[in-house]
């Protein structure tokens, strides 16, 4: 069952940054990530939503990779995601291929 992840973080974005690129989200996308999506929010801080696959997929990309970035990179300042929120998806529209839109990331 697909999931959706939502959590905000206190990284700002520099440090974001650092962790997408330490872990290759881009170039090597996990296995089972369908969308990830990352804003500022008016405080500063990160919001994430990510869709997955299965919880699974998610389990074992935060166990394998984005845990092991962030001890890496914040080292004594890591923390766990404060307001972190799974939900199963109830509806996902896709539409197709968009072409403008890939400068967006």
């Amino acid at each position: 069952m697909p999931i959706v992840v939502q959590y905000t973080t206190n990284v700002d974005v520099d440090t974001y940054d650092e962790v997408v690129a330490d872990i290759e989200f881009h170039d090597d996308p996990p296995d089972g990530l369908l969308i990830h999506t990352a804003a500022i929010s008016e405080d500063g801080r990160m919001r994430i939503f990510d869709v997955w696959r299965t919880q699974a997929a998610y389990e074992n990309f935060d166990r394998m990779r984005l845990r092991p970035a962030l001890a890496r990179l914040l080292g004594d300042n890591f923390e766990d995601h404060a307001d972190f929120e799974v939900h199963e998806l109830h509806s996902l529209v896709s539409p197709p291929h968009r072409p403008e839109l890939d400068d967006l990331t």
